[in-house]
């Protein structure tokens, strides 16, 4: 009876919360390896002036993060890895992760992206809450111009794949086939949706300048 509640014997394998735990649980691990393995030991020397001696706090976390970012996003990708392959026991293209059509789906990504964040400006000048940006200026002392740009460029790298494998490709692909066998196919992938974006939501609760508005729009 305990047994039934973490294991799926029609499915054979894990059911559907332990195996979304496990993967939450695993892709914090490995997000923290790099942290406490590069990240930690490498701040220490700069503190003592063994490394990138001459940089100030605000250049050195930007370049700290663009080291350790993609460290950070390729352990939380290997999560999904892990959990399709042992956990799920599933390839991974059924979670979306195959180069078949990427380049198509990542100009129309791109030019998506680009469109709704002009309109969300568009409507926030027109009613007053926004003005024009001045061009070129950075706000954090001593970093320059081309290591701001440098950092915004790797931190969007990777945050895109981690998020889209996480929640898009693990968690909706989960929720879905979970809730198949009692909704049907298209209410299942509705609802799936919808909890998958809330747990996106959820995700950017400490985002900075983030307001209760801004958090319902990311879900």
């Amino acid at each position: 009876m305990l047994r039934g509640l973490f294991w799926n014997a029609r499915e054979r394998r894990l059911r559907v919360v332990v195996r979304l735990v496990a993967q939450a649980a695993l892709a914090v691990a490995l997000a923290v390896l790099p942290i406490l393995l590069v990240a930690e030991p490498l701040t220490a020397l700069h503190k003592r002036g063994r490394f990138l001696a001459a940089l100030a706090k605000g250049p050195y976390d930007h370049v700290i993060n663009m080291l350790v970012g993609p460290l950070v996003t390729v352990g939380i990708v290997a999560s999904v890895v892990l959990a399709a392959r042992f956990l799920d026991r599933r390839r991974l293209a059924e979670l979306g992760l195959t180069l078949r059509g990427a380049a198509a789906e990542l100009a129309l990504g791109g030019a998506l992206g680009a469109a709704l964040m002009a309109g969300v400006f568009a409507v926030e000048h027109a009613l007053g809450w926004a003005g024009p940006p001045r061009l070129c200026e950075v706000r954090v002392p001593g970093v320059s111009l081309g290591l701001a740009l440098a950092f915004t460029a790797v931190k969007a790298l990777c945050i895109a794949p981690m998020e889209e494998a996480v929640s898009r490709g693990y968690h909706l692909v989960n929720l879905a086939d979970a809730l198949t066998r009692r909704l049907g196919p298209v209410r299942a992938l509705g609802l799936a949706g919808a909890l998958s974006s809330l747990v996106f939501a959820l995700l950017h609760g400490t985002t900075a300048n983030l307001s209760g508005l801004s958090l319902l729009a990311c879900s």
